[in-house]
């Protein structure tokens, strides 16, 4: 039997600003207990705390879609990519409040394989006029990876500058290597016991299928959530295994959470 991975490390782990939502110590409560429960790797367990009898009438909707983007992320995290994408899709109803909705959706989308789907939820999401400028570079890089992949490359390239454009963040980064070309990353090998402990990681195993598979996209995909969950010995590892079977995106993210030197 394959040894269980360390617990669930989220470095991300918000739906939404959530700023004008949970003003009051019950709903407050609520959302703790749904946090407690992803954490603690139970997403079911989550949607059914707040799909209970009387839970509903205690939130507004948009604060039921903001925990059901938390938990459809979770999911996601979790291999139930369906659940992760019926669940986002139904908190899109308030994406103004809860953009990410549309983010989780994308994602799973994509993974299924539903590249047109994605891109529409992607899409939704860098036209709008409120989110910041990180997620904005997030949404952008994925349209335009999606219109790409559709073949509609001039109307991906303006995406891709978005991107570029946005600011000191790793979409960012992803978005002017399409426009500028490759950059390099001063990264520090993995010691050996490192590189060990990272490859316990069941993920790591999915993503070398997919590849084998020629599904690179997807397979990079796994190992980005991966990286959210490790910690700094087992990212630096990653960094290596990222460098050495040519992962550019999750070298970026990675280099960028270790806070090490990247060059145009």
């Amino acid at each position: 039997m394959p040894k269980r991975p360390p617990a669930r490390i989220y470095h991300q782990d918000k739906a939404s600003s959530a700023s004008a939502l949970f003003q009051t110590r019950t709903k407050r409560r609520i959302r703790r207990e749904v946090y407690r429960l992803i954490r603690r790797e139970r997403p079911t367990q989550a949607l059914k705390y707040i799909s209970a009898k009387g839970q509903d009438r205690r939130l507004k909707a948009a604060e039921t879609d903001f925990l059901k983007s938390l938990i459809a992320r979770s999911y996601y995290i979790e291999g139930k990519i369906a659940s992760s994408l019926k669940l986002a899709q139904e908190a899109t109803r308030s994406r103004t409040l809860v953009p990410m909705s549309d983010w989780h959706a994308g994602l799973a989308a994509w993974r299924l394989g539903k590249s047109e789907l994605a891109t529409e939820h992607f899409a939704r999401l860098a036209n709008t006029t409120t989110i910041s400028a990180r997620l904005r570079a997030r949404a952008s890089y994925w349209t335009a990876r999606g219109l790409r992949k559709a073949g509609k490359i001039s109307e991906a390239e303006p995406y891709f500058k978005t991107a570029a454009e946005s600011g000191p963040y790793f979409y960012a980064l992803l978005g002017m290597q399409q426009v500028i070309g490759q950059m390099q990353i001063d990264w520090q090998k993995a010691t050996r016991r490192d590189a060990t402990i990272f490859a316990t990681h069941p993920v790591l195993r999915r993503a070398e299928a997919l590849r084998a598979a020629s599904q690179n996209e997807l397979a990079e995909l796994e190992l980005l959530y991966l990286q959210e969950r490790l910690s700094e010995p087992e990212a630096r590892a990653m960094l290596a295994y990222a460098e050495e079977n040519a992962y550019p995106a999750v070298q970026l993210a990675v280099a960028q959470r270790l806070g090490l030197q990247i060059k145009e």
